[in-house]
């Protein structure tokens, strides 16, 4: 199983469909889907909130935001 990177970022921008461009520390962008647990509490994220996301190994582009901090 591969190894998924934890880092921080801020919600810059909501997309459709529920996806999210976030902005990692370096300034870097990646686009995020909630993960599911966050989806069953109906989670709402604004631009600005800090949270917490899995960047995908094969797609450094793309993740997966895991709670909000």
């Amino acid at each position: 199983m591969t190894e998924h990177e934890l880092r921080t970022a801020k919600v810059v921008k909501n997309l459709p469909n529920q996806l999210f461009e976030l902005e990692l520390g370096g300034g870097k962008r990646v686009k995020a889907h909630l993960a599911d647990e966050m989806k069953l509490k109906f989670t709402r994220l604004l631009p600005g909130e800090e949270v917490k996301v899995e960047i995908s190994p094969y797609d450094p582009g793309r993740g997966r935001i895991i709670s909000r901090l």
